[in-house]
């Protein structure tokens, strides 16, 4: 083997500066307005590449005012008496590229006038390609066509102010009229579940969808008929109404839950999205076999109002490798609404998922709930819980927080804080395992919220990828046992813990 050394040789030589940015044939934009889009301004150095993107922010300029055939020509040229160059953009500005009309294809039940209305364009709007990919996005986002293309064509002749005259194509490909789904689950907490759902969609041709589903396990049962509409009175609110009953049988008590929600949701930038609700509840919550003299039935009425923030960057909500999710939940049971009981509640979460090394990701999670029912007491299917799979592994479901003095379970609370921390790893092929560390308690008011009084559990974890999910079994060890507590909890799930 022989080796050698390469030596590259630079000499960088006298650095060449923009002394002075011209353009000709420009009637639409003005100087100013044309230098705003532009990186090479003068006194800034000189690059061929960027002088390329300067040309490309032109006629992207052009193209969003409708100017869909404009030409833009960038030269350089040497200044005199020096290295710095003078910049030269001749503009061919063209005809402006307006919407003449319409064709709809592929439609079958959807109504043309729901389809045009959705896109947002009309005719005599200015021509682009910018909006034809949001009326795309559009009619995709309405739920109603499994495929869409939105294209143009020319129109033929000039409208009478002297525009060139575009057609715009859309051609749709509709969903399913129905969709069924059922299947059955099983996890360590609420033992096996069977589920199934009716979905109607595309109802009337106006981008309305329906759905019927059940779902029950060992302790729960929920039923619920769901009506989704893009719009309200013309405008776009995409709204979500929902009609349900549902049982939740705890250990010692019941709650029985008839009501109705209202909810419309806004994409925000960022990956966001904003949702406000509206609730109406009948509940009631009783023990099912009574326990001495006093026992425990209850109903009342609530009227809640809330909003609910949510940020998701995670790559895969079952299985996440990479992101960050964060949401905020606020709700608002105010005495003017008519409910039973008044209180507020805040809910909040905050998870972050980051991979180094081969296969190696670390999983940190937050969660902190408060709520306050202005000195009365809060009714348990408004309080907080925590122990189980999905919250302070090494203790059983829902077992942590206050202590009922006569039935010597957990009651709940008005606040939770619940702290995991995971490091996954692979094994072998579709096996990884994991070590993780979870925190926190239930407490029975904010104001007793102590670091000191937290709850500790240390654990192991398979996780097995399988084509249809992520399985996982964790067993958590109870780190400061107490009396009649296990020394820990195993659990079987779908999908990582937080």
């Amino acid at each position: 083997r022989r080796r050698i050394d390469i030596v590259l040789p630079v000499e960088a030589g006298p650095r060449s500066l923009v002394r002075s940015v011209t353009f000709s044939g420009a009637a639409l934009f003005g100087p100013d307005e044309l230098r705003r889009v532009l990186r090479l301004t003068e006194g800034r150095p000189f690059a061929t590449d960027v002088l390329l993107e300067d040309k490309a922010a032109l006629l992207n300029l052009y193209h969003g005012r409708g100017y869909g055939s404009v030409q833009v020509e960038a030269a350089a040229r040497p200044a005199a008496g020096g290295d710095d160059v003078d910049l030269v953009y001749g503009i061919r500005e063209g005809p402006r590229h307006v919407v003449a009309g319409f064709e709809v294809l592929g439609r079958g039940r959807t109504g043309e006038s729901f389809i045009l209305k959705t896109t947002g364009l009309k005719a005599g709007d200015t021509f682009s390609l910018d909006r034809l990919a949001l009326a795309q996005k559009r009619l995709y986002d309405s739920g109603a066509f499994a495929g869409v293309s939105v294209s143009s064509r020319p129109a033929g002749g000039a409208s009478p102010g002297g525009e060139t005259a575009q057609t715009v194509v859309i051609e749709v490909r509709e969903t399913p009229p129905l969709v069924a789904t059922y299947g059955v689950r099983y996890n360590s907490a609420e033992k096996l579940e069977g589920f199934g759902e009716v979905g109607v969609r595309n109802l009337f041709g106006a981008g309305r969808g329906g759905l019927v589903s059940y779902r029950q396990n060992a302790r729960q049962r929920d039923v619920r008929l769901s009506l989704q509409s893009p719009s309200l009175f013309g405008l776009k609110l995409n709204l979500l109404s929902s009609f349900y009953a549902t049982r939740d049988a705890r250990e010692y008590f019941t709650t029985d839950e008839v009501g109705w929600t209202i909810q419309s949701s806004l994409r925000l930038p960022f990956q966001s999205t904003l949702s406000l609700l509206y609730r109406m509840d009948k509940i009631h919550t009783y023990e099912p076999e009574p326990f001495g003299p006093f026992p425990f039935d209850i109903s009342l009425f609530l009227s809640e109002i809330g909003a609910v923030l949510v940020h998701d960057t995670r790559d895969d909500r079952l299985d996440p490798r990479r992101g960050t999710l964060f949401s905020l939940a606020l709700m608002y049971s105010p005495e003017a609404l008519g409910t039973e009981l008044p209180f507020v509640s805040v809910f909040g979460q905050a998870a972050h998922t980051v991979s180094f090394g081969p296969g190696l990701v670390w999983a940190s999670g937050l969660r902190v709930g408060l709520a306050d029912a202005y000195d009365q007491v809060l009714i348990p299917s408004r309080r907080f819980f925590a122990g189980g799979s999905n919250s302070i592994r090494g203790f059983k479901q829902d077992a942590l927080g206050p202590i009922d003095p006569y039935l010597g379970a957990a009651e709940g609370g008005e606040a939770v804080v619940i702290f995991n921390q995971e490091l996954r790893f692979p094994l072998l092929g579709p096996v990884s395992g994991a070590v993780f560390y979870d925190a926190g308690n239930v407490f029975a008011t904010a104001r007793e919220i102590r670091i000191s009084d937290f709850r500790h559990s240390l654990g192991l974890g398979l996780r097995f990828t399988s084509p249809i999910g992520l399985f996982r079994a964790d067993y958590g060890f109870n780190l400061a046992r107490r009396r009649d507590e296990p020394r820990g909890a195993f659990y079987l799930s779908v999908g990582q813990a937080f």
